[in-house]
């Protein structure tokens, strides 16, 4: 997780606000999640209304190889930078969370027709560390539980 775990960090630091990022698409098949991938990191960040606008004000966290997207009423998701087309809902994508660390998805809406792609938990807010991003590591318990 070397890869994306400065970013991360960033994110913390400039928007506390935000509860979760999961890693979607490629990268969840990544045996390292630190390897390359030809695309970057495509991340899905729980949070509100007000941090996804501050992410679009902060122009030094936007990244060409970081495709972030903010869910900001526990189902809909906009991108904090970049493609508007990237927009959607997490039932259009019939998202669901498995375990604490894992959900599944069909950016289609088709899941119950086939099998669906994995999403991973990175890092999750703690009631003592923003992001709960501790020298890289995913948030440990007490955890506040979102999907």
């Amino acid at each position: 997780m070397r890869g994306i775990s400065l970013f991360l960090n960033q994110l913390a630091e400039h928007c506390p606000d935000i509860r979760s990022v999961w890693v979607i698409g490629a990268r969840t098949e990544d045996e390292v999640l630190g390897t390359c991938s030809p695309f970057g990191w495509d991340l899905l960040a729980f949070a509100d209304l007000e941090t996804l606008q501050q992410l679009r004000a902060a122009t030094d966290l936007h990244r060409s190889d970081v495709r972030l997207r903010v869910v900001t009423d526990g189902n809909r998701f906009e991108p904090a930078w970049g493609d508007a087309g990237l927009s959607g809902s997490l039932s259009g994508w019939s998202w669901k969370r498995v375990s604490e660390r894992e959900a599944f998805y069909a950016e289609d809406g088709l899941a119950a027709l086939r099998p669906g792609r994995k999403a991973v938990r990175l890092t999750e807010k703690t009631l003592s560390a923003p992001l709960g991003v501790l020298q890289g590591r995913p948030a440990a318990a007490p955890a506040v539980r979102f999907s």
